[in-house]
């Protein structure tokens, strides 16, 4: 109960499973421990603000990460910045943030043209790394791919990541 990173982990684990306020009571708890370097807990709350909707606040929570990594820019030089923007309706400034972040995380990015509605992109991101080591085996679980579980070749993505099919 007293590490900050403990329950920035369990924040994460609780996003994944859809339970956001369980998740936000984590993550704050998180900050509180250690504002300053809270095991990315900033940039989890965030994404637990943008997966109900609450944009502006999933953006300050952006920022302050920013500010504590010391990223000149801010948070509007983030692929999840721009995630966010295609959330709330932002298609262009979503667009261009996504323009000036080309060498960026392609996970990052695929979850990015994922909210923009662009699943070509989104999946020739995922099948351009899936097989990499490195590749994040929560993919299936992330809130942030939701939209692509009904198109037909997430069932190669799972398949390749040698999961069971939905």
């Amino acid at each position: 109960p007293l590490s900050a990173t403990v329950q920035s982990f369990f924040g994460r684990v609780l996003y994944r499973a859809r339970r956001y306020d369980d998740a936000t009571v984590h993550l704050n708890r998180a900050i509180e421990l250690d504002p300053q370097a809270p095991a990315r807990a900033y940039r989890r709350l965030a994404d637990v603000y943008a997966a109900v909707g609450k944009y502006d606040e999933a953006l300050t929570f952006l920022e302050k990460e920013a500010r504590i990594d010391g990223r000149s820019g801010g948070a509007s030089h983030t692929t999840r910045a721009a995630r966010v923007q295609a959330l709330m309706g932002n298609r262009d400034e979503a667009i261009e943030m996504l323009n000036e972040l080309r060498g960026a995380n392609p996970h990052e990015l695929a979850m990015a043209y994922t909210a923009l509605g662009d699943y070509d992109e989104a999946f020739r991101l995922l099948f351009g790394i899936i097989d990499e080591p490195s590749f994040d085996v929560y993919v299936k679980t992330d809130p942030a791919f939701d939209r692509l579980h009904a198109d037909p070749r997430w069932q190669e993505v799972l398949r390749r990541m040698h999961y069971p099919p939905e």
